[in-house]
């Protein structure tokens, strides 16, 4: 005997029936709720039941997934909700327009870029037509519950992750009575800030946040004013940099390398020493696409929709015009509503500086039409639900900081709000102890339950200091079977802080792998990945000027260790050969561990590292 949801109504979808495996299926409702004779869409769905069949399901868990624009796939949830699932359901709804629930496309082009400028986005707007408003996130709401409905599956434990947080917040203001808990992983606000004062100054409090962190970060003190320093410098002519590298770098903070770093190159160069930052600028500039082949045009990938992000994007969020004028007029007022802005609105760039090197989503919307068929997100009249409501941020992530996320949480009176250091965007993905806050939260349908104490993300720490000579390198601390002497500790040192610099680089931005790079002060990394490990091959890599080191070496991305083997020709000839090993999964230490020989003396030695 298998235990169905605990009903055996008529009319209930054939997935809600037979739950012993996984099923897809569509749900028929109308395009247009407020003219129900405009005809029909499919809504698809995902119906995953419990792992454990031997009782009743304890409830149905739903996933919303970002964007807005992308496919839910159920691979992208197993890491958030997988201690979940072995008593309760899983229900993944596509949005109208993606994935299972049909491919928003637009015939003239009849490829889509990846960011299509507001022309393009125009001309597509006008190729739908009034079908254009009926995308909007009040209609993906109300999708959901009609899912629901015919899968019988009560109250729900619904979970919504950035743009599906969004998404997650209208749905508990027009469903609440539907609700039996929500968590809001990353939301963005409704509401929120067009001009995003917010999401451009977090990285400031977000680099104080790690350096404090950082064992060896911390003693430099405060990096933000250092930061503010560096900008007024450049902006003074004082550099081959510019100020528009200043913001791209800020603007992509935190990417790994960049929070690692900035705030030990800012360090350096005010001291005189512009390589570290000089090499963060310009790798950033490859990563975001410098160099890089084009993008290809998109014609039949059904799991992203550039037009549907576009068409919730320029129905749903604040825009700084309004959008029953022209487009002459809206531009009006878009310069209208800059001039207004505080001069310190983007400290430490001006509001033009900020402005002229990065771009807004209401930029692409100029020539979007206001929709015919939109209705509000939330009627005037609404109030927030009593609902059981976590709300989870990493103290990493600008695109929906924890400032935001804050925000979010006032507005549910039943709610808690967690921070979670080092955690990114979509922070129960890559955060077990966050995925566990909420598998606690949803059994309990409590925020008492929620205890964020020792939850931490990835524990990546920031570099202290950019040595350029030797001399400035604090020697490695001698073990108890150490036989080499100090300057000889010095060289193994540089050569363990080589090889930890090495290990960092290749994703400086998330996701985007630079397989050949020079070293700081001269050399070439070259990296190789693999499913299970990454790595890099050094040849002559300076990290400090006059020791140059090279070897191999690997990071296993299951046990989250480093080992190398390297060659190094010190200032004097001096030459070695040394293995060096570290943990980078554990929080509880920074240490890598340097046995070989340098010069014939053995070295058996620890280095701090970042």
């Amino acid at each position: 005997w298998v235990y169905g949801l605990g009903t055996e109504q008529a009319g209930l979808h054939a997935c809600a029936r037979w739950t012993l495996s996984q099923c897809e299926g569509k749900v028929e409702v109308p395009s247009d709720r407020k003219n129900p004779d405009q005809g029909s869409v499919e809504v698809g769905f995902t119906w995953v039941p419990r792992t454990d069949l031997t009782g009743p399901a304890e409830g149905t868990v739903v996933g919303a997934i970002g964007g807005p624009g992308a496919a839910n796939l159920t691979s992208l949830w197993e890491e958030s909700l997988g201690t979940l699932l072995g008593s309760r359901n899983l229900l993944l709804m596509d949005y109208r327009g993606v994935g299972r629930s049909g491919y928003l496309n637009c015939e003239n082009p009849p490829g889509q870029l990846e960011t299509p400028d507001p022309e393009i986005l125009a001309e597509c707007a006008g190729d739908l037509g009034p079908s254009a408003g009926l995308y909007g996130t009040a209609a993906a709401a109300d999708d959901l519950d009609a899912v629901r409905e015919q899968l019988g599956a009560g109250k729900i434990d619904l979970v919504g992750q950035s743009y599906g947080g969004f998404f997650s917040q209208v749905y508990a203001l027009r469903h609440p009575e539907t609700l039996r808990t929500l968590v809001l992983d990353s939301p963005s606000a409704l509401g929120h800030d067009p001009w995003q004062r917010s999401n451009a100054r977090w990285p400031l409090s977000s680099m104080r946040h790690v350096c404090e962190r950082s064992p060896l970060c911390r003693p430099t003190g405060d990096p933000a004013p250092r930061w503010s320093r560096v900008v007024e410098k450049v902006r003074g002519g004082d550099s081959e940099l510019s100020v528009a590298d200043l913001v791209d770098a800020q603007a992509n903070y935190p990417a790994f390398a960049v929070a690692r770093e900035l705030p030990a190159a800012s360090r350096a160069f005010l001291a005189g020493d512009h390589a570290p930052l000089r090499r963060l600028v310009e790798q950033i500039k490859l990563a975001n696409g410098d160099g890089l082949p084009a993008l290809e045009p998109k014609t039949t990938n059904t799991f992203d929709s550039v037009v549907l992000f576009s068409a919730v994007v320029c129905g749903d969020l604040p825009m700084p015009f309004d959008r029953e004028s022209g487009l002459a007029e809206r531009q009006r007022q878009v310069e209208s509503a800059r001039a207004a802005l505080p001069p310190d609105y983007y400290a430490p760039f001006t509001v033009d500086e900020w402005l002229a090197n990065t771009t807004f989503w209401f930029e692409s919307c100029l020539g979007w039409p206001a929709p015919d068929t939109h209705e509000p997100l939330v009627s005037s009249s609404a109030t927030y639900p009593e609902v059981p409501t976590l709300v989870l941020n990493g103290d990493l992530d600008k695109d929906t900081t924890p400032e935001e996320g804050r925000a979010v949480a006032r507005r549910f009176p039943n709610s808690s709000h967690v921070n979670v250091p080092f955690g990114d965007h979509w922070v129960s993905a890559g955060t077990p102890c966050a995925a566990g806050l909420i598998s606690d939260f949803i059994r309990t349908a409590s925020t008492e339950a929620v205890d964020p104490i020792g939850c931490a993300g990835k524990m990546f720490r920031a570099v202290g200091e950019f040595p350029r000579e030797l001399a400035e390198v604090p020697a490695a601390h001698a073990r108890s079977d150490d036989r080499s002497t100090l300057h000889e500790r010095r060289i193994a040192a540089v050569a363990a802080l080589t090889v930890a610099d090495a290990a960092a680089r290749q994703l400086v931005i998330e996701d985007v792998p630079i397989e050949q790079q020079a070293g700081l002060r001269g050399g070439t990394l070259n990296f190789a990945s693999r499913s299970d490990s990454s790595q890099v091959r050094l040849s002559g890599v300076r990290y400090v000027e006059n020791v140059a080191i090279s070897g191999v070496a690997v990071h296993d991305a299951e046990t989250g260790k480093v080992g190398a083997e390297v060659t190094l020709r010190g200032p004097a000839g001096e030459r070695g050969n040394l293995q060096i090993d570290w943990d980078t999964s554990d929080p509880s230490t920074s240490e890598a561990f340097v046995r070989g020989e340098v010069n014939g003396r053995f070295v058996s030695a620890s280095v701090p590292v970042a």
